[in-house]
């Protein structure tokens, strides 16, 4: 091969080869330690960009969470769920509530409030405030009556639950009872007593206010 290329030129090549050799592994030396960098460097990136896309994604369920909590915070105060339980506003809503049902008369008997525990409400700052409810009721039929139930439970302010309804017949329906009815004689053919437990989710200090004005009424 020396004989073919010459002493001169074999010099040349193996020099070349040497500065080749010695060019890449400066280049190597060089730029590795700068690569590991970068790849450290990168994957502290991603890691923190994953992080980021986890608390983003945190952040739209609390944001989605917070829409519909609203939502069935707006209804509940639609329906009266957070009012005080005013005793008067409580006796113009029976009064509306038998006139729409028909029924004759409701006398209605609201005991002391009390608080019911709840620790989720308690966290908010609020309480649940709740007096149970008996009403006497009298009607021409028993119809009204359950109309008068109807209503209570989807217009009486905050929450009715209805724990019992005991309805009597007062007597039978005669022809001379018809015409009493006809000629608009209010006449009872039926009555009935009906229990339930009314409750409002109030702040505190409100929720204090109800049961202090109870005390004083003697209730």
């Amino acid at each position: 091969m020396i004989q073919i290329l010459g002493i001169k030129r074999v010099l040349i090549l193996g020099m070349i080869v040497c500065v080749n050799l010695f060019l890449g592994a400066l280049v190597y030396g060089l730029l590795m330690p700068h690569e590991e960098q970068a790849r450290k460097e990168l994957s502290s990136l991603e890691g923190q960009i994953s992080s980021r896309r986890q608390e983003i994604e945190g952040i739209r369920g609390e944001i989605d969470r917070f829409a519909s909590q609203k939502d069935q915070f707006d209804e509940l105060h639609k329906m009266g769920f957070f009012s005080s339980q005013n005793r008067i506003l409580a006796r113009a809503k029976f009064d509306e509530l038998r006139e729409l049902s028909k029924i004759l008369t409701a006398k209605y008997k609201i005991d002391k409030a009390s608080y019911e525990t709840n620790d989720q409400i308690s966290r908010a700052g609020h309480v649940i405030l709740k007096s149970s409810v008996t009403v006497g009721i009298e009607a021409i039929d028993d119809v009204d009556i359950y109309r008068f139930l109807y209503l209570l439970d989807t217009a009486f302010p905050g929450h009715a639950a209805v724990e019992s309804l005991k309805i009597n017949k007062n007597q039978d329906v005669t022809q001379a009872l018809l015409r009493q009815i006809g000629n608009g004689i209010p006449t009872a053919l039926v009555n009935g007593e009906l229990t339930f437990v009314w409750r409002t989710v109030l702040p505190e200090d409100q929720a204090g206010a109800v049961i202090q004005s109870d005390q004083k009424r003697g209730m």
